[in-house]
């Protein structure tokens, strides 16, 4: 577990369901996506008697915040990178 504070906001990575690291919407191309888990609810419950699942929600950063989650999120020290790099291909010269 981690705790991320960007601007106002503090988030559990244990919760963080999905980052999209190049995400370009209307506002900006210089966007970092969170999606994260909101879990089922305080322990109090909501002020409006909601109880159930909250479910996931979408959180957006630009700019500068977008640039910090960025170098965050492909650190070597917190990411493993499991993507696959392209086979090489063998290119034989004339017979």
């Amino acid at each position: 577990m981690a705790l991320i504070r960007v601007g106002s906001q503090v988030f559990n990575t244990d919760y963080i369901v999905r980052v999209r690291l190049n995400d370009s919407n209307s506002f900006s191309d210089n966007c970092v996506t969170l999606l994260v888990d909101e879990g089922s609810g305080s322990l109090n419950g909501d002020p409006n008697g909601f109880t159930g699942h909250w479910g996931l929600q979408a959180y957006s950063f630009y700019n500068d915040q977008a640039n910090q989650l960025r170098g965050f999120f492909t650190s070597p020290d917190y990411v493993l990178d499991l993507t696959v790099p392209e086979p090489l291909t063998m290119t034989t010269g004339g017979e």
